[in-house]
């Protein structure tokens, strides 16, 4: 298969947004409690939950650069690969800044996705590692973090929204990062919301 090379406008700028960090509570992590002796956030221990099956991924998210709009259907929640999900490829959701054209230099935001395929097994495995609770002695950085959805398609053609593993401070950890760079990036494209 041919890799896409990093270099597009399209994958410099999912990249961008994959490497942010920061502390983001909502959506992938169990409930949030602060320990006033500890500037760190401290996180229950939290079961899993699998993700939801969808017959199409939306790059939507509350915490992220495309938010829903109103009235809009709900997005399911990332969570935990489904058991016996057979993964054919992943699709990693971004965001390029573009001109309208217009004379007064107007931008938009238009969402693109990345196809990887190839072995997975490394993938599955990051995304399947517990999450880190916080010593009361760790500080963490007050920043945001932006977490593009991420999306597995099944051997059926449905989709599932994954979750990635955060560490103490709420960030997620670079193996998933680390495993989608070893896949392929065999396509991408735009991506416009159905409703």
């Amino acid at each position: 298969m041919t890799r896409l090379r990093a270099g597009s406008a399209g994958l410099a700028m999912i990249a961008a947004v994959a490497l942010m960090s920061g502390c983001t509570p909502d959506l992938r992590t169990g409930p949030l409690r602060t320990d006033p002796a500890s500037p760190a956030p401290v996180v229950e221990p939290q079961p899993d939950t699998p993700a939801a099956v969808a017959d199409a991924l939306d790059c939507r998210s509350p915490s992220g650069p495309l938010s829903p709009t109103a009235g809009a259907e709900p997005i399911p929640p990332p969570g935990a690969v489904p058991e016996g999900f057979v993964v054919v490829a992943a699709h990693a959701c971004g965001v390029e800044v573009r001109e309208t054209g217009s004379r007064d230099g107007a931008l938009h935001v238009v969402a693109l996705v990345t196809r990887y395929e190839g072995d997975f097994g490394p993938l599955l495995a990051a995304l399947g590692a517990p999450d880190e609770v916080a010593p009361p002695d760790m500080a963490c950085a007050l920043s945001m973090e932006i977490v593009p959805p991420l999306w597995l398609e099944g051997a059926d053609g449905s989709v599932v929204s994954v979750r990635s593993p955060v560490d103490g401070c709420m960030k997620t950890k670079p193996a998933v990062r680390e495993a989608l760079a070893g896949l392929d990036a065999v396509s991408i494209g735009e991506w416009t919301p159905r409703d």
